[in-house]
């Protein structure tokens, strides 16, 4: 079994942060790792941490083989959500996370098209719009469907906000591969949820993990963490830690 883990922004595309850029960056990224014909991709960023040996790591992904693990956000999220994909975002783009003039022109757009009721789902009726994490691993035969499915995907959500957290979620559960999604095991205080990464919205944006976690994180039965940092000792001990149970 082969493993490909795509570091996000490891392609000369430029992405801006709740923009459609974001989509493309990824499925470039697939497109460039699907070359190699692993079984497994796995979304990583700076802040991603194993908190597994590689052997456990290889063990676990053969048991589950042919599964794939995506997260989604509680029933009723993507429809409570719906203002990202149900209207355009048309200046997202030149948004990203900065909220100058130009952003206050955005939500004034968005809110004139809700106003409207603009609704660019009406285009995709049969269509199960989802929400959940941007960060999952995903298996080969996936990742080719999800391929050939990239015109679809820009017509849904281009112009769209922040939905590199939808647009996965969204093709999966329309397509035959909605049963193979694994389904989690709690561990002991950290949920592990479906893309099994220890992620904590309650206690950040997400929270960074401190030395004091170990216990919990180690006990929480995922394989990676999200998210670790070294720019405090507190939680660079947190890193030497991990470092030596894989040893």
């Amino acid at each position: 079994m082969q493993f490909c883990c795509i570091p996000y922004g490891s392609t000369k595309k430029g992405n801006v942060c709740g923009g459609y850029s974001q989509i493309d960056c990824e499925l470039s990224l697939l497109k460039e790792a699907i070359r190699d014909n692993n079984d497994y991709f796995h979304f990583m960023s700076g802040n991603d941490y194993l908190l597994v040996s590689e052997e456990e790591f290889k063990a676990f992904f053969y048991k589950n083989q042919g599964k794939e693990f995506i997260g989604f956000s509680r029933d009723g999220f993507a429809e409570q959500e719906r203002q990202r994909y149900q209207v355009y975002h048309f200046l997202q783009e030149k948004v990203g996370r900065n909220k100058t003039g130009i952003y206050w022109i955005e939500k004034v757009l968005v809110k004139l098209q809700m106003k409207c009721m603009i609704d660019r789902t009406k285009r995709f009726r049969s269509m199960k719009y989802e929400i959940g994490s941007n960060w999952c691993s995903l298996t080969n035969e996936f990742v080719e469907y999800l391929l050939s499915k990239e015109n679809m995907i820009k017509r849904m959500f281009n112009y769209t906000y922040c939905c590199d957290e939808s647009f996965v979620q969204t093709i999966f559960v329309n397509s035959s591969f909605n049963n193979n999604n694994y389904k989690g095991v709690l561990g002991n205080s950290i949920e592990n949820i479906q893309n099994v990464r220890a992620i904590d919205w309650k206690r950040g944006k997400p929270y960074t993990y401190e030395h004091s976690d170990y216990k919990e994180l180690i006990e929480s039965k995922n394989i990676f963490v999200r998210k670790v940092n070294n720019d405090t000792p507190e939680r660079e001990k947190l890193l030497d830690l991990l470092d030596k149970r894989k040893d």
